[in-house]
């Protein structure tokens, strides 16, 4: 035994004791925040609630927009609450891309909020991808039947 250890010593080199190595940190994962929009009717009381996955905050739109490499975010008015009768307490706020695509970004955010990173890998980031070139293909056949 003593000589098969040693052949494997000269072969391999001497094993000195392990390096203890720190620890990393844990990833941060993308933790999507959201508005809570109201909507008010014509006696300016609050007469609905709007879905908040619709109504990212300015800091999950900035993130969404540089994660899927879009131009730039905007604040649009929600559809149906443009006034003077319904409005909305919030804006949504939307991204736009080079060839002109614009995508609500609280609906792309509300993906990482169904599927945490920290549980599902990956998946998010599939869905938003399939989400935007389902869009853009959607817009390109709009142009189509246009024309």
């Amino acid at each position: 035994m003593a000589n098969f250890l040693s052949g494997l010593q000269a072969l391999f080199g001497r094993s000195e004791p392990p390096v203890p190595v720190a620890a990393a940190p844990p990833p941060e994962f993308f933790q999507p925040t959201f508005e809570t929009p109201v909507g008010y009717g014509p006696n300016g009381y609050v007469n609905r609630f709007l879905n908040p996955d619709y109504f990212a905050t300015a800091e999950t739109a900035e993130w969404i927009m540089r994660r899927f490499g879009a131009k730039e975010w905007f604040e649009r008015v929600a559809p149906g609450n443009e006034g003077p009768i319904y409005t909305a307490s919030h804006k949504e706020r939307w991204l736009r891309f080079e060839d002109g695509l614009e995508v609500n970004a609280g609906i792309l955010a509300a993906y990482f909020k169904r599927m945490p990173q920290e549980s599902f890998p990956g998946l998010a980031d599939r869905f938003v991808y399939d989400y935007i070139a389902l869009a853009r293909r959607e817009k390109e056949a709009e142009a189509h039947a246009r024309s």
